[in-house]
């Protein structure tokens, strides 16, 4: 399927964002199995209440790509549905937003009953979202003053109905929630506990197995890992040894569409309910500071911002010199390490190691 994917933006917006925000959304199409045919800003003065990017500059988008076999056009602003509307009208093929892009590759990539049930929660909770607000214009047409048209009826029957499922969905979450709460209660009785936390595709189901050596699910696709993943760490110094679980979890994105957040909530938990954090970041993205602040405030949303956490680069087997040393200049206290080369691992291995003894010691003294 080829698409084209646009960003409609205002004059003031960030030159560098809107690029990096562009190739992050090529991603995600290439993840969800798109052919992109093109990618193309749009500054527009002010959003337009018809067709978000106004007639004018839709205009000019038909008549340029008037010879290319479009199947879909994906923009990156969050448009509403009678906007869609009018842009695939205009357009003659599918609009898609980038909410509705992620929802699909979650939707793709959902492998267990959990992940599942978090994936339709969220998509049902962003259809509900669609049909909120639609009342005024289902009630155009209305069969008289004082009575109900088909269009209103039919608008309340959909929200009844996904409101039931969104119950029955939420109610099978809190119950397996439960059973995930009672696991992570007896394992922390028994070993430490760290997880992998991240922006997606920063190479923590790489990390967790050049750690562990166990069989992980590697691909380099945005939001390859959906479900939490646990495996058991050795560490020793020679004289002392000690058992880690390490999870990996589900990566952060910019701008998560909060229906996931919310969805997702109890596989974020995961990040929560832990003693350490190895914050991965992917060093040779140009936007890995932005992609840093992101992870940051995702943790705070979901309160796990009082954490202790490693500062972990990843892949810096493709750094240039200069940038290497650049990173260890501007981040003295971070590590770096290559998951496919191993470089710096024993490095990481023996900070965990520390951080766990240290933490021991200072218990035992209390």
């Amino acid at each position: 399927m080829k698409v084209l994917l646009l960003s409609v933006v205002e004059h003031r917006s960030s030159p560098l964002l809107q690029q990096v925000s562009l190739e992050e959304l090529s991603e995600l199409a290439r993840t969800a199995g798109y052919e992109v045919v093109d990618k193309l800003v749009v500054f527009i003065r002010s959003i337009d209440p018809k067709t978000y990017l106004g007639i004018g500059k839709l205009q000019e988008l038909v008549d340029f790509y008037h010879t290319e076999e479009l199947d879909g056009i994906i923009i990156q602003q969050e448009l509403s549905p009678s906007q869609i509307k009018s842009v695939e009208e205009k357009a003659l093929c599918k609009v898609m937003t980038r909410t509705e892009l992620i929802l699909q590759i979650f939707a793709l990539h959902a492998r267990t009953k959990i992940a599942k049930i978090q994936v339709e929660l969220a998509q049902l909770n962003y259809m509900l979202s669609r049909l909120v607000g639609k009342g005024e214009e289902m009630s155009r047409i209305r069969g008289g003053i004082g009575m109900r048209g088909p269009g209103e009826q039919q608008l309340e029957i959909d929200r009844r109905l996904l409101r039931k499922r969104i119950h029955t969905l939420t109610e099978q979450l809190k119950k397996a929630e439960k059973g995930m709460q009672e696991r992570r209660k007896k394992r922390r009785k028994h070993q430490y506990s760290v997880a992998l936390v991240g922006y997606t595709n920063a190479g923590k189901s790489s990390l967790l197995q050049a750690l562990t050596h166990a069989d992980v699910l590697i691909e380099d696709k945005l939001f390859a890992t959906l479900d939490t993943t646990s495996r058991r760490l050795w560490l020793t110094d020679g004289n002392q040894s000690l058992q880690v679980v390490i999870t990996d979890t589900v990566g952060f994105i910019q701008d998560l569409p909060h229906t996931l957040v919310e969805s997702f909530r109890s596989t974020l938990l995961e990040a929560v309910d832990t003693e350490l954090i190895i914050h991965v970041v992917n060093s040779v993205h140009p936007a890995y500071v932005q992609q840093i602040e992101t992870v940051q405030k995702t943790l705070q949303e979901i309160g796990a911002e009082h954490i202790p956490q490693i500062l972990c680069f990843n892949k810096i087997d493709l750094l240039d010199t200069e940038l290497y040393l650049q990173l260890r200049q501007n981040f003295p206290k971070a590590y770096f390490v290559s998951a496919t080369t191993k470089e710096n691992l024993p490095i990481l291995r023996e900070a965990i190691y520390n951080f766990f003894i240290k933490r021991e010691k200072s218990n035992s003294s209390v």
